[in-house]
């Protein structure tokens, strides 16, 4: 039984063998539908086996090339790179893979590898023109691009001398481009420049890291003048691993440096000019929500007299936000809603805006303008004192408005009452121009005033000093002051009852005596005029212009109150009023 059951074995061993022909048979379909053509051949480069693709890109069928010389069938790969290949593996070389024209189509490129087989060798092969035609069109893409780029190319080994570079870099060195091969680095662009790159261009070499945006000035021998550079360096790997080439690009900021050095010096004299500028500058920047409206501004520029306004000039406000530093003048609707206004219309705007602290009110000119769609400048110039004094002017103007008028008035009157007393032209020409002479004296004691109140004293001192006469006592009493137009009124009645007093009453004759002065008693003033010791008085059969004026010099004047008496000793004139 055990002899039977080896036997049996024995016997059962080769059923296997139906399902490794199975799987050669599947092995065979695979590389058949493959999609890269497969061939192989025998030691006497007869084909032994081919697959569909390699039949339809050979364009023969297989049954007439079985059996055949792979050279007799294709004599185009004589001599080629494809039959140097096969005779090395043939005698016993490994695989290699080559890529060259077609052996049947001499427009197309084929990639193909050769390896040997148990009974000869085998290509694996596919048509690669399209791949090639791609990367060639992309390349002359590159390279169109390299020779046509706004900035220096080019490319140097690790020797620093140059492979090539493009028109660019060639206009930059001054120096065709066809001359930079085989030169280097030191031979071309000035030789300080060359200096300073060599170190960092070795050791991108020896670290394989790029270096981005290095800057050089340095004088140009082809332009005859000093420019400058950014450059950056990228290292070329090599096949075998390491840093084969570098590749520099160089790109000019000449004009950039040239613009930022006079932007620079144009805000170095900007910023002096502000410092010195008596009008406060400032300019803000708008700090948006997240709908885009502005919600403040931030100051980004206050000059000395900005810093000033705010008490403190050393310290620089630049950062701090506009609102906060309004402090009780955020609300103030010519300040924050009228800078949003403007900066949205992109215009520009004036106004005079007046602030008022503790009572006390200043006003500032105020101009603001949209500089861009984020930024405001804007100045302001303290006009408190001039609008003070046209506030005075229009005051004063009011002032001699009034006057003129009364002055007016009082040579009417003057004029009626000189006209009344005269006996005949003559006589009225005389008396007017004397009055008119004493009222001017009187108005220019108060325009030396400038329109203020004047002291009694000047006043009656001024009335009376054409009448220094023996008998004129003047008793000089305290400090009073009159407003204007009394003192105008004051200054013609004392001079008209001097003149009377002259011609008619006790300063007629050597021993008359007129006694004026005045007195504060009780929150009151009395100013009287006595005259004594002169011809008999009687009172007047018709009113002179003396009782008239001395009525309108204390017109206005609180509690004021007039006598005017005529006893036969003398005439006596009294003056009451609160002062």
């Amino acid at each position: 039984m055990q002899a039977a059951r080896r036997q049996g074995s024995r016997k059962r061993g080769p059923e296997p063998a139906p399902a490794a022909a199975s799987s050669a048979g599947a092995w065979v379909e695979i590389i058949d539908a493959a999609e890269d053509g497969l061939l192989a051949i025998d030691r006497d480069w007869r084909f032994v086996r081919l697959n569909a693709a390699a039949e339809a890109y050979l364009a023969t069928d297989r049954s007439e090339l079985l059996g055949r010389h792979f050279l007799a069938c294709f004599p185009r790969a004589r001599g080629t790179g494809l039959e140097a290949a096969l005779t090395r593996v043939l005698a016993g070389g490994g695989p290699e893979q080559l890529e060259s024209p077609s052996i049947v189509w001499p427009d197309r490129q084929v990639a193909s590898k050769v390896f040997p087989t148990a009974d000869g060798a085998a290509i694996w092969f596919r048509n690669v023109t399209e791949v090639r035609l791609q990367e060639e069109a992309r390349l002359a893409e590159l390279e169109a691009i390299y020779r046509t780029a706004p900035v220096g190319l080019a490319l140097l080994d690790r020797d620093l001398r140059y492979l090539r570079c493009n028109d660019r870099l060639a206009e930059i060195d001054g120096m065709p481009a066809s001359e930079h091969p085989g030169r280097r680095l030191d031979e071309v662009v000035n030789r300080a420049v060359a200096e300073a790159a060599a170190p960092i261009l070795a050791s991108v070499v020896a670290t394989g890291r790029p270096v981005r945006d290095l800057e050089f000035s340095a004088w140009s021998r082809a332009l005859d003048q000093m420019r400058s550079w950014t450059v950056s360096v990228s290292p070329m790997p090599g096949r075998r691993g390491g840093v084969a080439a570098l590749l520099i690009s160089v790109e000019e900021i000449t004009a950039r440096k040239q613009a930022e050095a006079a932007l620079a010096e144009s805000e170095t004299k900007f910023r002096i000019s502000q410092e010195a500028a008596l009008d406060g500058f400032m300019i803000l920047k708008a700090v948006r929500d997240e709908k885009g409206g502005v919600g403040d501004f931030v100051i980004d520029y206050a000059n000395r007299a900005a810093r000033e306004l705010r008490g403190d000039p050393e310290r620089d406000p630049s950062g701090a936000n506009l609102l906060q530093a309004l402090g009780d003048y955020r609300d103030h609707p010519d300040i924050f809603p009228r800078f949003v206004r403007v900066l949205a219309a992109q215009g520009r705007d004036e106004a005079v805006v007046r602030f008022e602290t503790d009572g006390t009110a200043r006003w500032f000119r105020n101009a603001v303008v949209a500089l861009d769609r984020e930024r405001l400048a804007i100045s302001f110039r303290d006009i408190t004192r001039r609008v003070e004094a046209e506030h005075q002017l229009r005051l004063v103007i009011r002032e001699l408005e009034h006057r003129g008028a009364n002055v007016l008035t009082l040579i009417q009157g003057l004029m009626r009452m000189t006209l009344r007393e005269s006996p005949d032209i003559n006589a009225f020409e005389a008396a007017f121009t004397h009055r008119l002479r004493v009222l001017g004296s009187a108005q220019t004691l108060v325009t030396d005033a400038s329109g203020g109140p004047v002291p009694l004293r000047e006043v009656v001192a001024g009335a009376l000093s054409p009448f220094r006469l023996p008998g004129l006592r003047i008793s000089l009493g305290p400090e009073v002051s009159l407003p204007a137009s009394a003192a105008v009124s004051l200054t013609l009645a004392l001079h008209e009852l001097a003149t009377n007093a002259v011609k008619y009453g006790a300063l007629s004759v050597p021993e008359g005596v007129v006694e004026v002065g005045w007195a504060r008693a009780g929150g009151e003033v009395e100013l009287h005029w006595r005259e004594a010791e002169g011809p008999p008085v009687s009172p007047p059969q018709r009113r002179g212009l003396g009782s008239p004026l001395v009525a309108a010099a204390l017109n206005g004047l609180p509690g004021a109150e007039v006598r005017h008496e005529f006893p036969r000793e003398g005439v006596h004139c009294r003056m009451r009023f609160r002062g």
